[in-house]
């Protein structure tokens, strides 16, 4: 492993985030819990400048408008400038047109490292076009994970990104090397935002090196290891409490339990 959480501890990345309104507060306190500095600007007469001062930029879509859209390709320009990575959540791609078409002209213009959306967005975007999406839900996926692999792996050759996809597993590719993490709960799903939240964590993770499938890993691992040891804490459909207990949890995982806790398999 790559000392992810250490990294964003150490180095404290301000991350840009530009993402929805209903999970902004949720992203933020996700990455104050890990140890990034977020900024939530989302105004088109400032989100060059903003993400100017930014060592990384998360574009989230899931409350998208012409003023967001504007606002995220300004923004991405500036990081282009910059250097410094994108993480892009293409969220509820394939549900409607207009998510569909901003999503691909983010992906053309702005060529983001990382991609990271539910199974069926990242299967939607990647060409197949006969998966159910329920708006920003994941679908239903019937897929076998070869398949799915071999799918992602395209998109990421095409796309030349980090593609993340989350499910029931969650599969993380450069185009050549795929990982299937096994960890996580499906309490996940019960809170608002734990998708756009972990977005958030792919972006701190970007900004503290250059090994970012490494660094991508991580995060998905961290996200998906805090629910397993948040659902300890509570009972059944305990979903306030559990959604506490999760940053409580981000706040305090280390890297070696990262290590120690890790249930992932590289695809051939």
């Amino acid at each position: 492993m790559s000392g992810t959480l250490q990294l964003i501890r150490s180095q404290r990345p301000l991350v840009h985030a530009i993402s929805n309104f209903v999970t902004a507060n949720f992203c933020a306190d996700i990455l104050l819990a890990a140890g990034a500095s977020p900024m939530m600007t989302d105004d088109a007469r400032e989100a060059a400048e903003a993400t100017q001062l930014a060592d990384a930029l998360y574009l989230n879509i899931g409350t998208l408008n012409d003023n967001s859209i504007r606002s995220m390709l300004l923004a991405g320009s500036a990081a282009k400038e910059k250097q410094i990575k994108i993480v892009f959540d293409p969220v509820g791609a394939g549900a409607t047109q207009l998510r569909t078409k901003s999503a691909q002209k983010i992906l053309a213009e702005l060529q983001p490292e990382v991609v990271k959306g539910n199974l069926s967005e990242m299967l939607h975007l990647s060409g197949i076009k006969n998966v159910i999406n329920r708006g920003v839900d994941a679908g239903s996926v019937s897929l076998k994970d070869d398949i799915i692999a071999e799918t992602l792996k395209a998109f990421a050759k095409t796309h030349h990104c980090i593609a993340i996809a989350t499910g029931r597993r969650d599969f993380v590719t450069d185009g050549e090397k795929v990982a299937v993490v096994h960890n996580g709960t499906p309490m996940l799903e019960c809170v608002t935002g734990t998708g756009c939240a972990l977005g958030a964590l792919c972006a701190a993770a970007a900004a503290t090196g250059k090994e970012l499938f490494c660094l991508q890993l991580d995060a998905v691992l961290t996200m998906a290891i805090a629910g397993e040891i948040a659902i300890t804490k509570i009972s059944h459909n305990d979903c306030g409490t559990f959604k506490t207990y999760l940053l409580d949890a981000i706040g305090n995982l280390t890297d070696d339990d990262l290590n120690h806790r890790g249930k992932y398999e590289f695809l051939a």
